[in-house]
């Protein structure tokens, strides 16, 4: 396993109000990127309210989507964490095949006033899965994952990468993000600078599946992250936001 030197570099862009690129991929040591969760945000009391368990990026790219699932922990993953989140892409960006090409996963919070706190660049691990059963794709937790990387993990299990969308046709993320993180951005960059940058934003779960209620308490820039944020003020019971809200689940 190789460390090697990383850049990073933030930048503010207008659209999503935070661009996130770092350069340099490194790899550590497995398991580094847990987390308590004991007393968790995600093990909070909703007095009966209907709960997402599950997320979505509400951005509508055709290049770039993500879902992302709350599960109950592995202990082949931590020792410590009481969930973890699962993020699977569902679009990914055409012409992913070079080496400078790369992902990034961050997040952040918002305080009472709607201001993003600093992001945090997170590590994540990859799951793989085979003939319907769910394996560990590496051995290793990243922070960067590079398109050279997702050659390598092919080539150690057996299966050809032709690119990053054949890649995470079958690989999955595992995040460990903080209790008090509420929003994660995926980016995927070039590492030398140029070309476009992507990235999506979504809501980490858990949260009030109906975002009528979800409103009351939280911020305009979390409100707009909803996953079912045109449902605002609509009829459904409990029952349906809920069974809405976890449609995204995989």
């Amino acid at each position: 396993m190789k460390n090697s030197n990383m850049i990073q570099i933030l930048a503010l862009t207008a659209i999503a109000g935070l661009s996130l690129i770092g350069c340099g991929a490194q790899k550590v040591t497995n398991g580094s990127g847990s987390t308590d969760f004991a007393s968790s945000a995600y093990m909070a009391n909703y007095s009966g309210q209907p709960i997402a368990r599950c997320s979505h990026d509400v951005a509508n790219f055709p290049n770039l989507g993500v879902r992302m699932m709350a599960t109950q922990i592995n202990q082949q993953y931590s020792q410590n964490a009481s969930f973890y989140f699962r993020l699977k892409f569902d679009r990914f960006v055409d012409g992913f095949n070079t080496a400078d090409q790369a992902i990034q996963v961050w997040t952040t919070s918002v305080d009472s006033m709607g201001n993003r706190r600093p992001p945090q660049r997170i590590n994540f691990q990859l799951e793989r899965v085979v003939g319907g059963a769910v394996q560990q794709a590496s051995p290793y937790t990243y922070n960067d994952l590079t398109f050279s990387d997702m050659q390598s993990i092919g080539t150690a299990n057996g299966f050809s990468v032709a690119d990053g969308k054949d890649f995470f046709s079958t690989v999955s993320l595992l995040v460990f993000p903080d209790d008090q993180a509420q929003i994660l951005t995926v980016t995927v960059y070039q590492t030398d600078g140029s070309g476009p940058t992507s990235q999506v934003e979504l809501l980490i779960p858990q949260f009030y599946a109906n975002p009528t209620d979800y409103a009351l308490n939280h911020p305009q820039v979390l409100q707009q992250l909803h996953p079912l944020r045109d449902m605002v003020g609509g009829a459904w019971t409990a029952a349906q936001y809920e069974n809405e809200a976890n449609r995204f689940c995989f």
